[in-house]
């Protein structure tokens, strides 16, 4: 049967297996049966049968082969209007939360799609840093919970400043299609060199098969990014289409 790897986890058509390490553990989700009677609230239904990967134990996500030709914005896609294209959660976290809260209720409108990328929660440098940890966490759950589901799930990476490496890619397959955005985060030369810097330890560690840019990625302000080998997909914002029609209309 074909197979997909997420760094020692092995997806295969109905079996899973996994070779793991001191830091890739099966999930015990589920396993407690105190647990199964309390509410829900943090989502753990949603790793079972998860492995976890690195010193925070991030779940881990499968590797993607497919490259969307279009995408579609999360508060902007309907179920009738479904086609092809892929999800995405590049705009403000209000519109997508209800992702994190009711994620079985949104399931059917992600699976009416071709595919979706793994969900984009803000990662600013301001923040504290658990709570930069527990935005990438959860973008890690419902992604795995998606692929899980049957949904083609490209895994978004996001990263802030170099405190963020040492967790930011765990959980992240290597060899495989990847996207971040960078939409709102490089309108200033601080901003730019963060995310040069996270795009360049990215390439080192995961060594991406390509990947998917959603916003500004001038060839002029990142050269270093172009110089890779590594193919690299860009998608204008939804914000830049916008203002083109304005300038064009005028």
């Amino acid at each position: 049967p074909s197979s997909v790897s997420c760094g020692q986890a092995i997806w295969t058509t109905g079996h899973r297996f996994w070779s793991g390490s001191a830091h890739k553990r099966p999930s015990s989700v589920g396993v407690n049966n105190q647990q199964r009677d309390r509410r829900d609230v943090w989502n753990a239904r949603l790793l079972q049968w998860c492995r976890y990967d690195g010193d925070f134990e991030m779940p881990c996500l499968p590797v993607c082969r497919v490259i969307p030709t279009r995408l579609t914005a999360f508060s902007e896609a309907r179920t009738k209007s479904a086609d092809e294209s892929f999800i995405h959660c590049y705009e403000d976290d209000y519109r997508f939360e209800r992702l994190w809260r009711e994620p079985s209720r949104y399931l059917p409108l992600i699976r009416a799609y071709g595919g979706a990328i793994a969900p984009d929660f803000s990662v600013y440098r301001e923040m504290p840093l658990p709570q930069q940890m527990y935005n990438v966490f959860r973008s890690r759950v419902i992604g795995y919970w998606w692929s899980r589901s049957g949904v083609t799930v490209v895994p978004n990476v996001r990263w802030g400043d170099e405190r963020t490496y040492k967790f930011c890619f765990d959980g992240l397959p290597t060899d495989s299609v990847l996207a971040f955005g960078t939409h709102g985060c490089v309108k200033h030369v601080d901003d730019r060199r963060h995310v040069l810097d996270g795009f360049l330890v990215m390439l080192e560690r995961l060594a991406p098969k390509a990947v998917i840019v959603y916003g500004s990625a001038s060839e002029k302000i990142f050269p270093p990014m172009f110089a890779r080998d590594v193919e690299i997909i860009r998608f204008e914002s939804g914000y830049s289409r916008s203002h083109l029609r304005k300038t064009e209309v005028i």
